[in-house]
């Protein structure tokens, strides 16, 4: 089974930049602090272990000494066509930090017998970049892998990558400097490979896609769009049945309830056969005759006249049942 190499640099600085668009920016104390298997910072990894330091300083101490390390450094400006020499600012790039995994299992393998591959890892790191201020072991995930970190009042100078992108930097496209930032990179990879991967059987480059000429890439992207093609038309089919089967559904729930509806008024006028008009005459009569009833028990004396209804009546003169209500004479 083939294994492939990696690895892998960056560059950070101690305080993100103010004109950083991101929010998640990493600083040299947020990647030492991980290397270091702070909790806040490795919750990725399942059983964090401490390191093993293989070269320098703890990446621990590092982060507490990193100030140290460069306050006497300067970097030199040029202003107003004169050269002058500044000291490194606080979202500079300091940390040039990378890498290096070797590809087995850490629970499959003899890390005894790995160990020659980590130190020539170091090895090429140190003749790569100039110095190693730190460099760690991890045995906690995956891959087996180290951490190493050089310091520097520039860390980008170091950097291939970001070397070539200045180098071809341009005003009017940005492509020229990614295409060399890229083959800067490649560039990397292949020295790594010549040095170090090789020695331990390890690829080049890892599994890519198949690539294919570019009249059948022609023939199989027409060959795709046809199918999507058909694809959507099938899936404007299944909606539009299902559309359809909707509105059925709606439609005759609404005509169920219209026929419960329709079916219980029917039975209330069945059963209700005095309609509101002859409720309202009954009601009327029923009136009269009560106030008939109460002109002939009470006869009001001549020269007074009934003013109020017997609803309004509250005369306490006259004699009344439980819960009815008294008469008012005017």
């Amino acid at each position: 089974m083939a294994r492939f190499q990696f690895s892998h640099i960056e560059t950070y600085a101690r305080t993100a930049s103010t004109l950083s668009k991101s929010s998640s920016v990493k600083t040299c104390y947020d990647i030492l602090a991980e290397a270091s298997r702070v909790y806040e910072h490795s919750r990725h990894v399942m059983s964090p272990s401490p390191p093993e330091l293989l070269d320098g300083i703890t990446t621990q101490e590092l982060a507490e000494n990193l100030n140290l390390l460069i306050e006497n450094e300067t970097i030199e400006v040029v202003l107003g066509g004169e050269a002058k020499k500044r000291a490194v600012r606080k979202d500079a790039h300091v940390l040039l930090a990378a890498v290096y995994s070797y590809p087995s299992q850490s629970q499959m393998c003899d890390l005894d017998e790995i160990r020659p591959f980590f130190t020539d890892c170091i090895e090429f790191h140190r003749e790569k970049f100039g110095s190693v201020q730190s460099a760690v072991l991890h045995t906690d995930e995956q891959y087996l892998h180290i951490h190493v970190y050089t310091v520097s009042n520039n860390a980008r100078k170091l950097h291939p990558g970001h070397i070539a992108k200045k180098l071809n930097k341009s005003e009017a496209s940005s492509i020229k400097s990614s295409v060399a930032y890229k083959n800067a990179m490649r560039a990397f990879q292949d020295d790594f490979y010549q040095s170090v991967s090789h020695k331990y059987g390890l690829e080049r480059i890892g599994p890519m896609r198949k690539r294919i000429q570019s009249e059948l890439y022609q023939i199989a992207k027409q060959a795709k769009a046809s199918e999507l093609a058909e694809w959507i038309e099938n899936e404007m089919i299944k909606k539009k049945k299902k559309l359809q089967d909707e509105a059925e559904r709606i439609k005759q729930f609404y005509d169920e309830k219209r026929f419960e509806v329709e079916s219980e008024y029917k039975q209330f006028k069945e059963t209700n056969d005095v309609s509101i008009q002859e409720l309202q005459e009954k009601t009327q009569l029923a009136e009269t005759e009560y106030e008939d009833l109460i002109n002939q028990v009470f006869p009001v004396p001549t020269g007074m006249n009934r003013s109020i209804s017997p609803e309004q009546d509250t005369s306490p003169c006259v004699p009344r049942a439980h819960g009815d209500e008294p008469l008012q004479h005017g």
